[in-house]
């Protein structure tokens, strides 16, 4: 569903994770979600001037107070089965993906677990990435790009190719917002990483590509990290 950027309700979303992430599980009753698989996955999409609201759940969403503080008059989302597209899914196929991760690294330790380390350049990003696609049931396939280089004998310039993986970071931002827990006397600041990813995958494992589709990749998930979509591919 659409977020409508020009109400209050609709730019407090859109800034704060937190206001979102609370949206989101009110869309789905009391102790419902405590006897089904999965969580609730969300992420927000940026296409100006579109702010557009995806989730993937265990259990059909109500989105009407969504709507009510953050929408249109008479406005409706779409919501279908996950399941038979999930069946669809073979080794070897490519699809063309999205999805917004919270890229980090454990950092050196001294006898114990490493400090976690956002990784901020696209260099890092796209390394994150790579080193990890595997384990969630892909991997990236290189594309040729064309390269227009000088000839050291002739001194005319001549064509070649590079080979690199097919994923871009189209976007990056680094979010602060306040999060107050229920005991907490004051709210603390959150600060996240985020980078938005853009490519073509191949699946190397269906069932590991189903389980990160449904429960979703890396940390950060409450915060709209982590919901892989898939298109088809370009």
């Amino acid at each position: 569903m659409n977020i409508n950027p020009q109400r209050r309700g609709g730019r407090k979303l859109i800034s704060s994770p937190q206001a979102m992430h609370a949206a989101v599980m009110s869309a789905f009753e009391p102790g419902s979600l405590d006897s089904v698989e999965g969580r609730p996955l969300w992420r927000l999409d940026i296409d100006k001037p579109v702010y557009r609201l995806y989730i993937v759940s265990p259990l059909r969403p109500d989105l009407h107070h969504i709507i009510e503080q953050a929408g249109w008059q008479g406005q409706r989302w779409d919501t279908t089965p996950y399941t038979p597209f999930l069946d669809r899914l073979r080794q070897g196929q490519r699809w063309g993906f999205r999805f917004t991760a919270n890229p980090t690294k454990r950092g050196p330790s001294h006898g114990g677990r490493g400090e976690l380390q956002p990784q901020k350049s696209v260099t890092k990003q796209t390394q994150w990435l790579l080193e990890r696609s595997s384990k969630w049931g892909f991997t990236i396939p290189d594309i040729e790009i064309p390269r227009t280089m000088i000839s050291p004998t002739e001194g005319s310039e001549t064509d070649s190719l590079l080979t690199s993986p097919d994923v871009k970071v189209t976007s990056r931002e680094e979010k602060r917002f306040s999060r107050r827990g229920a005991t907490d006397k004051k709210a603390s600041t959150v600060t996240i990483v985020q980078a938005q990813y853009e490519g073509t995958l191949e699946i190397s494992d269906v069932d590991a590509l189903r389980y990160s589709l449904t429960n979703g990749i890396g940390r950060g998930k409450a915060y709209g990290c982590g919901l892989l979509t898939l298109k088809e591919p370009r």
